[in-house]
């Protein structure tokens, strides 16, 4: 080929443009409704939280037990999950609320809700009838209960006994002492729901009671520590606490009181039944009962002053409006007796109060 040779120029077809914010598959266009429905859901979940015609779960000044926090937004998020797996059942915002329970993470709904379910969709269908699809009861006891169904002339029937519950596991519920029929029917009729219905009840799984029975999907309390209390009641706790790990470290004292009785305003005055040669040698001089031991003397002004300086700081960072009474009442709970000024306290005792309010600040 010649240098010489012309280059000939081709251009390049033109790039078909792509716009990405439009859905290009049919599964991120239903992923696009389900977002906005989403949105709607949990726009009717905030008004719906706010009121007391959800269950308390779903509303949004409840406080659940053992917490010190309403649910807050919480309820409105959960309950428009509620709403939007309703929707995939037919029901509406409020049947939703009513009806639809999340035990361990999993949606379900009670078997008596599983029935009204199959029956509106058969009413609907028209396909109902003395020989057409329905579900009902064949027998019912305490001992025995019976439901049976038919769909497209296919029969079905579900039996739960006692002896089966029992076998299962169930039984150790107290539901099954209280209302045996009513946790033996629910078992029933949610398992002959499912044997003819499973596309009328989208997959559903487990009813709410057999999630509550499951011992592979149990519910079982949760036992959360006591929340950290604030202010006067959190130092009270801390003494207590610190006071019962040093009583369990040490071991029993015989001559000191038993710590699960509340200790008496002042201490005894009578003395022991008898007493050791190592502590009639330890006593101090003159042997009287009335005698303080070493370091109960009258503390001295610069500690009485630091005394009252951590009870000030520590009454500014509660904002207590109730004067020296609230800090009095804190000072005897120290130190397991009643004081009524802070002037009059020992050396120990004010050595004590020192330690304590100073490590409650180290651990703020």
């Amino acid at each position: 080929m010649s240098e010489t040779a012309d280059i000939v120029q081709v251009e390049a077809p033109p790039v078909p443009e792509v716009f990405m914010d439009e859905p290009t598959t049919p599964a991120i266009k239903r992923m696009e409704a389900e977002a906005r429905a989403l949105q709607t859901a949990y726009n009717m979940a905030k008004s719906l939280s706010k009121t007391s015609m959800v269950p308390q779960h779903f509303q949004q000044s409840h406080i659940p037990r053992n917490q010190r926090e309403p649910l807050g937004d919480k309820a409105a998020q959960d309950l428009a999950a509620a709403i939007m797996y309703g929707a995939e059942l037919g029901m509406s915002a409020m049947q939703a609320a009513q009806n639809v329970f999340t035990v361990h993470g999993s949606p379900g709904v009670y078997s008596k809700t599983m029935v009204a379910q199959v029956r509106r969709w058969i009413d609907n269908n028209g396909t109902g009838g003395p020989d057409g699809d329905g579900v009902w009861e064949v027998a019912a006891s305490p001992e025995r209960v019976v439901w049976a169904g038919r769909r497209d002339g296919r029969p079905a029937a579900s039996e739960w006994t006692i002896d089966r519950a029992t076998t299962a596991g169930f039984t150790s519920n107290d539901l099954y002492k209280k209302q045996p029929t009513e946790m033996l029917r629910a078992k029933a009729q949610a398992e002959v729901c499912r044997i003819l219905f499973q596309d009328v009840l989208l997959g559903m799984s487990h009813s709410v009671e057999e999630l509550q029975l499951s011992e592979t999907v149990s519910v079982q309390r949760v036992t959360r520590p006591p929340a950290q209390q604030k202010g006067l009641a959190g130092l009270q706790a801390a003494i207590e606490e610190r006071r019962q790990a040093e009583t369990a470290e040490q071991g029993p004292d015989p001559t000191q009181p038993d710590t699960n009785v509340e200790p008496a305003p002042a201490p005894e005055p009578e003395p022991a039944p008898t007493a050791t040669d190592a502590q009639e040698a330890t006593a101090p001089d003159g042997g009287d009962d009335n005698t303080p031991p070493p370091g109960s003397g009258k503390a001295d002004s610069a500690t009485i002053q630091k005394v009252r300086d951590l009870l000030t700081a520590e009454k500014y960072q509660l904002r207590t409006k109730q004067g020296m009474k609230e800090a009095l009442e804190f000072v005897s709970q120290c130190v397991s007796q009643e004081v009524t000024d802070i002037d009059s306290l020992s050396d120990d005792l004010a050595a004590e109060i020192i330690a304590v309010l100073t490590n409650t600040e180290k651990e703020k």
